[in-house]
C-alpha cells in the first residue's frame, strides 16, 4: 500500500495478525503501524524481545502467520503484506516509545497519532493498538 493515509482496513488486518501472534503465545509487548519520514510507506512494527535466533524465529512466526492468515484477508486492502512488517525489539527506540507513553487511564484504547516523536523516533503518522490487547494474564496467587 503505497499512499500517505493509513486506511481503516490495514489497521483491520494488523488487529488479525495481532490477534493471531497472540492467539499462537508470541510474546508481543506492543504494535503499531507508523510512517518513518524515511519510508514512502506504512510499516507494522511489533515489538517482540530477543536477539539473534530468538527473533529470528520470531520473524519466521510472522511468516506462517501471515500465509494462514491468507485466506481469511476480506481484501487486498486488509492483506498485511510480509514487507511491511517489522519486527523490533524492546530496546528498538520506537518501541521504547510505544512501550511507556502510554497513560494508564488510556490503556484500553487504541491511538492514532500525527506527526510526533514516539520515544525517539519521529513518525508521521502512528496508530498505537491498544496497549491492553498485550496484557499477560496474572499468575494465580500461591502458584
Amino acid at each position: 500500500m503505497d499512499q500517505a493515509a493509513l486506511l481503516t482496513e490495514q489497521v483491520a488486518g494488523g488487529r488479525k495478525l495481532v490477534n493471531k501472534l497472540l492467539a499462537r503465545g508470541a510474546d508481543l509487548l506492543a504494535a503499531c503501524w507508523a510512517k518513518l519520514p524515511e519510508r514512502q510507506t506504512w510499516r507494522l512494527f511489533l515489538v517482540i524481545p530477543g536477539e539473534g535466533d530468538a527473533r529470528r524465529e520470531a520473524s519466521a512466526l510472522v511468516d506462517r502467520v501471515l500465509d494462514e492468515l491468507e485466506p481469511e484477508w476480506a481484501s487486498a486492502a486488509e492483506r498485511v503484506e510480509w514487507y511491511v512488517v517489522q519486527v523490533i525489539p524492546p530496546h528498538d527506540p520506537l518501541a521504547r516509545g510505544l512501550l511507556t507513553d502510554t497513560p494508564a487511564a488510556l490503556r484500553k484504547w487504541p491511538m492514532q497519532y500525527g506527526e510526533r516523536l514516539i520515544g525517539d523516533t519521529l513518525v508521521e503518522g502512528a496508530f498505537k493498538y491498544a496497549p491492553v490487547l498485550f496484557d499477560k494474564p496474572a499468575a494465580a496467587a500461591g502458584n
